[in-house]
């Protein structure tokens, strides 16, 4: 019984190590190796911005290959907290997940983003899976990361002078 005890507290406890580290870029991991260096190093320039502009807000972007067992909402979850996404004070947060492998990606948002489940399902299905059914994760990931980017402007009244450079219009 001890022996039995012993392997299920070890599996139990497996998943907990299976999620990803934090990159050093942070703001986007490309664990699966789907992302263009250029791609990468807009979603940091965008972050920049979004931090500067919208009260330390953030939007990070994981690629893994696979979830290691786990749901994608709990493994994107999980990467949330753990590497602290967005403003603590104003939890503006978001993630984007994508196991490329399992065909599976997940938006997890801070509890200061103002988007229903619905609002998300709407963006996902206008702006990310017809891309990322057929493999181009790139694609699918720009697309929606821009949607999301017109999400932030709008919610922090900003102005922009290119599609993913943000600005204040009070300065």
């Amino acid at each position: 019984i001890f022996l039995l005890v012993s392997l299920f507290t070890i599996f139990a406890a497996f998943p907990a190590f299976a999620i990803v580290d934090k990159s050093d870029d942070f703001y986007v991991a490309d664990y699966a190796d789907v992302f263009s260096r250029d791609f990468e190093e807009r979603i940091i320039a965008l972050n920049g911005d979004l931090e500067h502009y919208c009260s330390g807000a953030q939007l990070v972007v994981v690629t893994v290959d696979y979830l290691d067992g786990m749901y994608s909402d709990e493994y994107a979850m999980k990467l949330f907290n753990n590497w602290g996404v967005g403003d603590a004070d104003e939890n503006n947060g978001m993630l984007l997940l994508l196991a490329v492998k399992e065909n599976k990606a997940w938006l997890t948002v801070g509890r200061g983003i103002d988007l229903s489940t619905s609002d998300i399902d709407d963006m996902f299905e206008d702006y990310f899976w017809r891309d990322f059914d057929r493999g181009n994760f790139e694609e699918a990931t720009e697309a929606l990361v821009n949607e999301l980017t017109r999400w932030f402007i709008e919610e922090y009244n900003i102005e922009t002078s290119g599609s993913t450079e943000v600005h204040n219009p009070r300065e």
